[in-house]
């Protein structure tokens, strides 16, 4: 739930280099076709290059201090149909090469007053665009002039000491059990955006970066089980919700659009800003293994506002050596302006994984109960030896205004990065 770039448990130096194509994230992508005027991400996707160069935390010789780093350089297309309902009226189109950098350094430090602990950290987010763009009544226009965006940000995490019980008696979950209680909470601040959030072409969560002044609460549940030598976590409840002290996010709101942020996007499952809001949903997550090999996850959000659960999402996994098999069901009932409604169950199955030597392949689809129609399917090879790798991906979509197919590759170096069209965050494995 945390979209904080650094991690205190890893204090040891690493620095990885990534290249792929500059492709949209789509949100939402199996309802694409629903949504007027111009979506967030809705893109053709693009094959030029991308580079990446990131370094996670570094301390900074004997001092309380980490730092790391992000940073981005690559050329950029985007494609997108406008409509108002259901009639195309407009085409959104930048340059065929467009540039974009970024770079976010952070500086992170770690505080202990008894059990209580304090992760602070500021930083700053520096991205230059080659093309910018302005609203009109139908959707937006891309211009020819440059921008930079020129944004600082702080955070603190404020992690309470975890309450816990140990139950010695022996049940079917292993010869004990340990219930634990972690509340946390995190304060954000980010300014120097404001009103020219608008003015930012969408391309990935990059350009989601907004002015904020928020709060977020959590309170997790955990369940241990002794199982002989070995320690498993077999149950994971967490409770989320956000209060945002600033409503309109420095003015980036639009109100009766459907308005996506980086506040939210990484939070809730769903779009939920339709104007000026200072509460978010609360979001429940829960994750259960009660024997090896099983997973079940059940994600909900629940709305303040409409008094009711807006989306639901349940998966079920189940791995035997280097076969796996996993289905889900996905349900949507929030307002037409921000998601149309959804009932779609997803299947997945194949053999290996990411880092297994030798073949491994896998597939997914998406059915829509709705419409009666399966919206999606994806296959993957992957070959893996030693030191590389290679993968080959087919994916076909079928959803409203868009029937599509294509292929997407990546080579793969150990330790160095990966090159090709197949992005990390699209891979099945």
């Amino acid at each position: 739930m945390n979209l904080t770039r650094r991690n205190l448990l890893l204090l040891a130096a690493a620095v990885g280099i990534a290249a792929g194509p500059a492709t949209a994230y789509a949100a939402d992508v199996l309802n694409v076709g629903s949504y007027p005027n111009n979506p967030p991400f809705v893109a053709a996707p693009s094959i030029l290059p991308e580079a990446e160069f990131n370094g996670a935390d570094r301390q900074l010789g004997k001092l309380p201090l980490w730092f790391s780093f992000q940073s981005a350089a690559g050329l950029l297309y985007r494609s997108s149909p406008l409509f108002e309902g259901n009639q195309l009226v407009n085409q959104f189109e930048t340059g065929r090469f467009m540039n974009r950098v970024n770079l976010a350094p952070h500086i992170t430090s770690a505080l202990h007053i008894g059990d209580f602990h304090l992760v602070p950290s500021l930083g700053i987010r520096e991205t230059y665009y080659a093309e910018s763009q302005s609203r009109l009544p139908d959707g937006y226009r891309v211009n020819g002039t440059n921008l930079v965006r020129s944004a600082r940000d702080f955070s603190l995490d404020l992690v309470f000491p975890a309450l816990s019980r140990v139950f010695e008696k022996k049940t079917v979950f292993g010869d004990k059990l340990k219930h634990v209680i972690e509340p946390r909470a995190t304060y954000r601040y980010v300014t120097g955006i404001g009103t020219d959030f608008d003015r930012y072409i969408r391309f990935d969560e990059t350009d989601l970066v907004n002015d904020t002044n928020e709060v977020e609460l959590s309170l997790t549940n955990r369940v241990y089980a002794k199982r002989g030598d070995s320690v498993q976590e077999i149950f994971t409840w967490q409770l989320a919700q956000k209060r945002f002290f600033d409503p309109t996010f420095g003015g980036a709101l639009v109100e009766g659009r459907r308005n996506v942020v980086e506040s939210t996007a990484g939070f809730a499952a769903y779009a939920f800003l339709l104007g000026p809001r200072s509460t978010s949903p609360v979001v429940s997550l829960m994750r259960m293994s009660p024997v090896p090999g099983v997973g079940v996850q059940w994600q909900t959000d629940y709305d303040p506002r409409s008094k009711g659960i807006v989306d639901s999402a349940f998966t079920v996994d189940y791995r035997r050596q280097n076969y796996y098999v996993s289905a889900g069901h996905n349900q949507v009932r929030t307002s037409p302006l921000l998601t149309p409604s959804a009932n779609q169950f997803r299947f997945q199955g194949g053999l290996g994984d990411a880092n297994r030597k030798g073949w491994n392949v896998g597939a997914v689809t998406f059915y829509d109960r709705k419409k009666r129609e399966i919206q999606q399917t994806t296959a993957q090879i992957t070959y893996n030896t030693d030191c590389c790798g290679w993968s080959v991906q087919f994916r076909r979509f079928r959803a409203g205004f868009r029937d599509e197919f294509g292929w997407r590759v990546a080579f793969t170096v150990a330790n160095i990065g990966s090159f090709g069209t197949l992005r990390k965050q699209d891979r099945i494995f």
